[in-house]
Formats: structure tokens, sequence, C-alpha cells
């Protein structure tokens, strides 16, 4: 075997599976998901919150990706944030420089109003704007709590900017703080994203190898794909490493289809080696 060779070559696949920057079309939907469009979309025509919460690597943000790129784009203009620990007007220079707006303003007030006036001149072009804010678990509740600044109107507009939330379920607890109150009341629903069950993980990797790699469907066989969703707990990202680990040890070992072994041997701590 030559150095050079690589897994998409030794498996012949078309791209590489299970990458963290999956383009839109390619995301796997689970019904968990379909029902995060459906959900979001209604919020967003009433102009009321959204939030998804979930554990680390469940897919969250990808679940968010799919469902507001289903929003017709002749309708709506989803501006795009990741949170941090950062203060209220660290956040609103955030909503401000996705709008195409200044950021130098030092008084918050300012800022808001540039926001306000970039939310008006959306809708004159004849779109509404959306705010989806991730990682919003990592804001500080004095950041968190003033988040509806962010959508009430203004004095000359009378429309609310829906708002969608994602964050771990960490984000849950602290909207429930009695200083988020005008937060909670906005928000119309929400959804708890949970790991796959042992159907859909064997489904997602089928997906993975067959729909987006173009590889074949026996690739893991099912006594691997066990191992995988034991290893994994039904977590995407997790499934995501097993799976890449199994393919590049399979080609290690100069076979062609991965197998339970394998699976097993990837899986270890390998800081308890």
């Amino acid at each position: 075997m030559t150095k050079d060779i690589d897994v998409r070559n030794w498996f012949g696949l078309k791209k590489m599976p299970f990458t963290s920057d999956i383009s839109t079309k390619d995301i796997f939907i689970r019904e968990s998901i379909q029902t995060i469009s459906r959900k979001i979309r209604f919020s967003v025509q009433n102009s009321f919150y959204y939030v998804v919460i979930g554990e680390v690597g469940s897919g969250k943000t990808t679940a968010l990706r799919f469902a507001l790129s289903q929003l017709p784009p002749k309708q709506y203009e989803v501006l795009s944030i990741v949170a941090g620990n950062r203060s209220f007007s660290e956040l609103m220079r955030q909503v401000a420089g996705a709008l195409g707006a200044p950021t130098r303003a030092f008084q918050g007030t300012t800022i808001l109003r540039y926001i306000y006036e970039g939310y008006a001149s959306l809708r004159e072009s004849g779109l509404a704007p959306v705010l989806f804010i991730d990682e919003a678990h990592l804001l500080p509740r004095e950041a968190l709590c003033q988040l509806h600044l962010l959508s009430q109107q203004n004095p000359n507009d009378t429309k609310v900017t829906p708002i969608v939330l994602c964050g771990q379920e960490s984000l849950f607890d602290m909207l429930r703080y009695p200083s988020c109150k005008p937060i909670m009341s906005r928000v119309l629903d929400g959804f708890n994203l949970r790991s796959m069950s042992n159907e859909e993980c064997n489904r997602y990797i089928q997906h993975q190898i067959c729909n987006i790699a173009g590889g074949r469907d026996d690739l893991f066989d099912d006594l691997s794909m066990k191992a995988i969703y034991q290893a994994s707990g039904g977590i995407p990202r997790k499934i995501n490493s097993i799976c890449l680990n199994a393919l590049q040890k399979t080609l290690e070992n100069q076979q062609t289809s991965v197998c339970a072994d394998v699976i097993r041997e990837v899986t270890r701590n390998w800081w308890e080696e």
C-alpha cells in the first residue's frame, strides 16, 4: 500500500463523509429536525421567539441551519451571530454588524437605533428580519435578560423582530430566572434536541456513506453499526468522529469493510492508554 492513499481512494468514495462542514442539502433530516423546522416557521410568522436546547454535539446548529434555510428567501433575511461571554453592548455591535450598520458608536442607544433602522430598511425592501443567536447559553444573564430590546419595536416601527435562540441545556435554566421574564414571555415554543435512536443512527450512517459519499451500503456491517450506537449514545458529533476514525483504522488494516473490532479499538479512551 502506497503512503499517499487516503480514505476516499481506498473505499472508492466521491467525497468524505462525516465532516463538520456539511452543506444544507446534505443534512440528514430526522423527524426532530422536521419538527423544529415547522415550529420555527410558525413562530417566525407570528413574530415570536423559538428556543432549541440540547447537549453538546446533539446537532442543534445543524438542525437550525436546515430550519432557517427553509424560510422563503424572498420573505426573510436571517441575521446569524454566535454568542459568547459578551456584554449586551458587544452583542448589539454583533447584530449591527450583521445588518451592515456602524458598530463603532460608544453609546448603546445609538447602536440600538442603528439596529432598528437596519430592520426598517430590510422591511422596506420586502424582507422580514429574523435574528438567530447560536451558543446563547454563553451569554451572561444580564445580557440575556436585555435581549428583548433587540426585537421590540421602536416608536416608528410596529413590527417585532423574531429571535431564534440555540444553546446547551443550561440556557433553559437561565431563561427561568425572574430577570428573564421579558424573554420567556416572547417564547412561543421550543425543542429539546436529544440523541438519535438506534434506527436513526443506522440510517444516518447509511446516509453519510451512500447519499453523500457515494459509497457501498455494506461498508459498515450490522455489528459495527450497533457498536457505534453503543459507543456514541446516538450523539451525531460522536458518531462522526467514531466513523472517521474507523474508516482510517480500516484503511491502515488494509481491510475493505468496517467491523465491530475496529469500532471497539477506535473508541478506547486515548488518554487512558
